[in-house]
């Protein structure tokens, strides 16, 4: 029989923190929002580790759970009702401003479409397959290449504006 695989939360934290953050803030556009999604992740874990059956599938396993959090909070009734404070023209401090955010190439991924971010964040920043990233979009590995196809084709054209 099989020994089940044992997961050390603390060490998962600090393998996989900076892929969950970034993957929440491609997603959500805001760092306030990327934390609430990073602790809602991690709370999953801690709740649902023992269906964890390997190391690769931890990995997987995250990103799904992270892309659920970000759509469940992006769709939220609060995330609708609620004004930002730049429509009021404030600004956010520049301390609390990610450094991916002033990169033209991150701007560049921000303004294309949900679907094609989504592919891009996984496939270029993760280094996953395209195998990987239509089974964890649970996508057809045909869509998730014309995806990455029409997401260069948009990022090429944006980055030479």
């Amino acid at each position: 029989m099989e020994e089940p695989y044992s997961i050390d939360v603390e060490q998962a934290v600090e393998e996989h923190a900076d892929m969950v953050y970034r993957l929440a803030l491609l997603k959500t556009g805001q760092p306030a929002d990327a934390d609430d999604v990073f602790s809602e992740v991690f709370l999953r874990l801690v709740k649902y580790r023992h269906k964890i059956k390997s190391a690769e599938h931890l990995k997987a396993w995250l990103l799904r759970v992270t892309i659920n959090c970000c759509h469940r909070h992006q769709s939220s009734a609060w995330r609708r009702k609620v004004f930002s404070m730049e429509t009021y023209g404030r600004e956010e401090p520049e301390q609390l401003q990610a450094f991916p955010s002033e990169s033209p190439v991150f701007q560049a991924v921000q303004a294309l479409p949900q679907a094609y971010r989504d592919v891009v964040q996984l496939y270029y920043f993760e280094q996953y397959t395209v195998r990987e990233t239509a089974s964890i979009l649970g996508r057809p590995e045909g869509t998730v290449k014309s995806l990455l196809s029409r997401a260069r084709g948009q990022l090429k054209d944006f980055l030479q504006e």
